[in-house]
């Protein structure tokens, strides 16, 4: 269960960087053999494995809503003080895209800028226990991108969250 947060973690991080993400999104992504979600190379989210138990000690939800998605990241008490570095982490990684560095970002990285950058309004509420991710838009075309990025991070969470099964399920056979 070592990825159920990560989406959520690295979009509280992201709201922050505004202009810093003149990226491309799922379509380039995908172009260029991208993965949805890269935790070893992707400049956000390899942030998020450098604190040990930090993924394994979140919990995430995803959800549309009429004009948008709410995202919903908690993270056990414990860990909120290595949720706050890891987002210190990131803005320094939006610090450096700012400044024209070029930076591998993956998939998900990459199609969360192009939502921002495209107009969509994004409002995150940090709470007691980790953030609410808003994704909101009055505009028929950008809610049904709005849509297909939650339905995409729902469908590779799973994915993910097969592969982390099938993997322990293996070791466990191993022993």
């Amino acid at each position: 269960m070592r990825y159920k947060n990560l989406f959520l973690l690295v979009l509280g991080a992201m709201l922050l960087f505004g202009g810093a993400l003149l990226i491309a999104g799922d379509e380039t992504a995908k172009k260029a053999g991208k993965s949805w979600f890269d935790m070893e190379n992707c400049a956000f989210c390899k942030n998020l494995i450098a604190e040990p138990g930090l993924l394994e000690h979140s919990d995430w939800e995803n959800h549309k809503i009429d004009n948008g998605a709410i995202m919903v990241t908690t993270v056990e008490d414990e860990y909120l003080p290595a949720m706050r570095k890891v987002n210190a982490n990131m803005m320094a990684v939006a610090e450096k895209l700012q400044k024209g560095e070029q930076l591998y970002l993956c998939g998900m990285c990459s199609a969360y800028g192009e939502l921002w950058m495209s107009g969509a309004k994004i409002q995150t509420v940090e709470t007691n226990h980790g953030y609410v991710e808003i994704f909101t838009s009055d505009d028929p075309e950008m809610v049904a991108k709005i849509h297909a990025f939650a339905d995409k991070n729902n469908e590779e969470m799973a994915r993910l969250m097969e592969m982390e099964m099938e993997h322990g399920h293996e070791a466990e056979e191993a022993d």
